[in-house]
């Protein structure tokens, strides 16, 4: 009868476990546990990189959010380095599929360059620019020579996309004859520079807020905006002002 009256407790306990509130069991997996370890390690080095910068997020700190232990992140990836390659390597098929997507789509004359298009382009630039804004914010600190080079890469194709956008816009007269020293490579890195300069003008902390996220997004399109608008035809701005305004 002892030996019963001491199983009985572990027994209750065990299934008071098993009825944890859905909230509470989330706070043990803070980035849910039905992704594999390696994801949610590279999701919580993602979230902790934007919001306190890669310098300041220890192996602790994002083994802590992933919700497994140190040894366990060390397994996959033995040095935070490691981490910033392997979302670099996303964030780098991320910008190429956005880049190829609207390009092979002009080309193939499936696409065309309307207002609507442009914008969804511009959106998921800075939508993919704004997920990895660490890139921009910390890694030029560290004078990583390889990590920075493939970011030059990505910019140089981001370049590439954007300024053959602005070929096919005056190609089809949506943009007006540019005078010197304009040309759509000059446009389209002002273009580029407002994308990934707005992290700069707004608050970089605060995780992955979308509504920061939107806020982020409303501004760039509108600064677009305001420099395409001597360039191209009033119909175009009208319709890219209702797209900006519709979102």
């Amino acid at each position: 009868m002892i030996a019963q009256r001491r199983k009985a407790p572990g027994r209750r306990k065990a299934e008071g476990a098993a009825r944890l509130p859905r909230a509470q069991a989330e706070t043990l997996s803070p980035v849910g546990a039905e992704t594999n370890t390696k994801d949610r390690i590279l999701e919580a080095s993602l979230h902790l990189f934007n919001a306190d910068g890669v310098e300041a997020t220890s192996i602790a700190a994002i083994s802590l959010r992933a919700g497994i232990a140190p040894g366990n992140l060390t397994y996959h990836f033995p040095k935070k380095r490691e981490i910033i390659i392997e979302i670099l390597a996303r964030f780098e098929a991320a910008m190429d599929a956005i880049n190829r997507d609207l390009l092979d789509g002009l080309v193939r004359g499936e696409r065309s360059v309307t207002a609507a298009e442009t914008v969804q382009f511009l959106v998921a630039t800075m939508r993919a620019i704004w997920s990895n804004r660490f890139f921009f914010t910390s890694i030029p600190a560290m004078q990583d020579k390889v990590i920075l080079a493939r970011l030059s890469k990505i910019e140089t194709r981001a370049l590439s996309g954007i300024s053959q956008l602005m070929q096919k816009a005056l190609d089809v007269q949506v943009l007006a004859p540019l005078r010197y020293p304009n040309t759509t490579s000059v446009l389209a890195e002002n273009v580029w520079h407002l994308l990934w300069g707005r992290i700069f003008f707004q608050r970089v902390g605060g995780g992955n807020s979308a509504t920061l996220e939107r806020a982020v997004v409303h501004k760039m399109l509108t600064h677009v905006g305001a420099l395409i608008q001597p360039h191209t035809t009033p119909e175009f701005v009208t319709a890219f002002c209702d797209e900006i305004n519709a979102r």
